[in-house]
């Protein structure tokens, strides 16, 4: 007698036993051994994808690698919030390590959304990943890249321009603000209270007015600089002056 379930999506009530007799999860439409025979027969060897599918392939598996050896920790879908996220959704395949956890549902709908219109993210998604911290590490309590350094650096790699790929007045910037970094850390630079509204040196952040002079500074809180560069840009329209 053949047993059924119901989906917990459609409330419909599905079978829990596959076309071949065995036993099968509710989110799955055949057992695992029949979806590993179909694999084999369908889906393209490794070695004649395109780099770019390959590419895909190898950060998915690294994923699940870490996933099996407990580096990254199992969670809830991050679009409807269910318990069990089965599937793992890469925003950029160059860090196996930038994804999304989602439900079937969840992770069908938002490849639908894609196939139509790439720069369109699932809206749901979007607005729960603004909403809250979002951990990027996956740690057992990461409070997001805010307070998570880990999660910062996983969070540049995968958006920031390579070196090679910026401009040069970008690599002039780049190079005095490493320089200037460097001194600071230091002891060379010291930090130095807000000449706007005399807050704590140990809120101050760099300013530079000539990059060609990285020890050349001028020291701002995070509020007063943030003023002065809006300031500057509604006075000129190149950028690069502020």
């Amino acid at each position: 007698m053949e047993h059924h379930v119901e989906h917990r999506r459609t409330k419909r009530r599905v079978p829990t036993s596959c076309h071949c007799g065995a036993e099968r999860r509710p989110h799955q439409r055949t057992c695992l051994a029949c979806h590993a025979a179909w694999s084999k027969e369908h889906r393209t060897a490794h070695r004649d994808m395109t780099p770019e599918q390959r590419k895909r392939a190898n950060c998915r598996s690294y994923t699940k690698v870490l996933q099996a050896r407990g580096g990254l920790p199992k969670g809830p879908c991050e679009g409807c919030g269910h318990a069990e996220a089965q599937n793992h959704h890469h925003w950029g395949y160059d860090n196996p390590r930038w994804f999304i956890r989602l439900c079937t549902g969840c992770h069908r709908s938002l490849e639908a959304i894609l196939r139509v219109n790439p720069a369109q993210p699932l809206p749901a998604i979007a607005r729960r990943r603004s909403q809250k911290r979002v951990s990027y590490c996956h740690a057992d309590g990461c409070a997001g890249r805010r307070n998570c350094k880990a999660c910062r650096n996983i969070y540049s790699r995968a958006t920031r321009k390579r070196f090679s790929q910026l401009s040069d007045e970008a690599r002039l910037r780049s190079n005095c603000r490493s320089y200037a970094t460097t001194y600071k850390r230091r002891g060379k630079l010291v930090p130095q209270p807000c000449e706007q509204c005399h807050a704590d040196a140990s809120l101050s952040r760099m300013h530079h007015e000539d990059y060609t002079k990285p020890l050349v500074v001028r020291w701002f809180c995070a509020e007063c600089l943030k003023a002065l560069r809006a300031a500057r840009a509604s006075y000129s329209p190149d950028r690069s002056v502020v």
